[in-house]
């Protein structure tokens, strides 16, 4: 969704809002009650279409809650490493945030196997040098794009590492070596 599409959806509920509480207050109104309806009626409609922007934001909203596991995986192939991963953990909730779009399968015979996914996070494509100069770092519907982004940049002659990040908690649970390998503090250059 667009951001002018999103502003016209968020300005028309604000405008449903102050309608429908005005005609709360009025209680004379002719028609009031059925207006009322039609108004509850576009406020769901309004919600549903907001909904589906809002679950792109909703894995940060749920990793503030403590102990709590999120897990956005890229494909099918990560999604049952997720899961498995989750199942698996008996000291706490974890949450599977899953994309409603049509997503690829990475091609696993490029791309590091989805198994790796099961630290949190794992370096899925080096940079072709095997020296990166810049990190990306994407998760769920985002590696997509940061895989096209990654192709661009590496056949044009840059030096970048792909890194996928399932799961943030898992990945900061790792050893210091691990993360590190992933993650060096020499690289700074990262874009998330």
């Amino acid at each position: 969704m667009s951001p002018s599409e999103l502003f016209a959806i968020r300005t028309r509920l604000r405008n449903v809002n102050v309608e429908f509480s005005a005609l709360v207050k009025d209680k004379s109104g002719e028609g009031r009650f059925r207006r009322m309806h039609e108004l509850k009626s576009e406020r769901a409609e309004l919600m549903a279409l907001l909904a589906g922007d809002a679950l792109s934001g909703m894995s940060a909203s749920l990793r503030i809650i403590p102990g709590l596991d999120v897990w956005r995986p890229a494909d099918g192939l990560e999604t049952a490493v997720a899961w498995a991963s989750a199942i698996q953990r008996k000291d706490g909730p974890s949450a599977l945030c899953l994309s409603r779009q049509n997503l690829p399968t990475l091609d696993r015979t490029k791309f590091a196997p989805a198994v790796n996914a099961a630290r949190g996070g794992y370096i899925l494509a080096e940079a072709p040098s095997g020296k990166p100069a810049a990190i990306l770092i994407a998760t769920g519907s985002e590696l997509d794009i940061a895989v096209k982004a990654w192709e661009q940049l590496t056949a044009g002659g840059v030096q970048v590492r792909l890194v996928s990040m399932p799961c943030t908690e898992w990945f900061d649970a790792q050893d210091d070596a691990y993360r590190a390998s992933v993650l060096p503090h020499s690289i700074t250059a990262r874009v998330a």
